[in-house]
């Protein structure tokens, strides 16, 4: 598992006893720690004690890190992939269920899968409420180049993407932006390259919501309020600009690309009227129309 930590003092405990409760697979885990000035690496290491052949600490020394997506990045750069089957990404203030892992690579076996993610339970302590968070719709043909397959915390690699991530990375693309979102790039790099992904509508993780949330998960209209602002803020526009260096393109992606770099009228009128094959939920797609045409975006 690659873990990612910055200042997670607060739940890293409770999410490393949650990790090493998983059923019926080996764990280890690989913790990249971002700088943390408070006692998540204190409590790192009294988990190392406890778990000396299951948990490793790295600390990144100011090296590609400062944001939790640089931090993922670096992670599965580092990775050495020919010592683990499977690859999780995990957040430090989350919860998994003890079978997470298993369901995950049963899926991803059945279903010839490289790639997998799932639906998740979003949790507010603070207000004592919970929701499901739904990421699981019917995948669209080029949605890979415009979202993510759901929260990056569900997700689960085989070697094959792991590889591909690599490689893809291996290249000179110049500074990466901080507001770079590992979940989005990953699922476009492995879908590019034509590798099955397997979406899962069971819920595994109890994604925790609090105010240190690098993205929340808001249901309703806060949740399509807060994408708006997210687009609107140049982050839709920035992580294209990254996916487009990355990905495996073809004809069709490389023409939608170019729209999107010369984005005239008619480049947003095209852009917005294909949005069906862009977005994988139907208020999503016709929020994505509305921004580009307006060029929002």
């Amino acid at each position: 598992m690659l873990l990612a930590t910055f200042n997670g003092a607060d739940h890293i405990s409770q999410q490393l006893a949650s990790l090493f409760s998983q059923l019926d697979v080996d764990v280890h885990v690989i913790v990249r720690d971002d700088g943390s000035s408070d006692a998540t690496l204190e409590k790192l290491s009294v988990c190392a004690e406890q778990y000396p052949d299951q948990l490793s600490i790295v600390c990144s020394d100011g090296v590609e890190g400062s944001s939790a997506g640089l931090n993922f990045i670096a992670l599965l750069k580092m990775v050495v992939v020919a010592d683990y089957d499977y690859f999780a990404l995990c957040d430090q203030d989350d919860v998994w269920a003890p079978d997470k892992l298993r369901a995950a690579i049963r899926k991803m076996d059945d279903t010839q899968s490289s790639g997998y993610s799932s639906n998740l339970i979003a949790f507010d302590n603070g207000k004592m409420k919970s929701w499901i968070v739904n990421k699981s719709s019917e995948q669209r043909k080029f949605d890979y180049l415009f979202q993510s397959a759901s929260a990056g915390c569900t997700y689960v690699l085989d070697r094959s993407a792991v590889t591909h991530v690599q490689k893809a990375f291996a290249n000179p693309i110049g500074t990466l932006p901080r507001s770079l979102s590992h979940d989005y790039v990953v699922y476009a790099i492995c879908r590019s390259a034509g590798l099955r992904w397997y979406m899962d509508y069971e819920a595994y993780i109890f994604y925790r919501q609090h105010m240190s949330n690098v993205f929340s998960a808001l249901p309703g209209v806060g949740g399509l309020w807060a994408r708006f602002k997210l687009t609107k803020s140049g982050w839709y526009r920035e992580n294209i600009g990254v996916v487009s260096k990355l990905v495996k393109s073809d004809t069709d992606s490389n023409a939608i690309f170019k729209r999107f770099d010369r984005f005239t009228f008619m480049d947003r009128l095209w852009l917005a009227m294909n949005c069906s094959n862009f977005r994988r939920r139907r208020r999503d797609q016709a929020l994505l129309a509305v921004i580009i045409f307006l060029g929002l975006i």
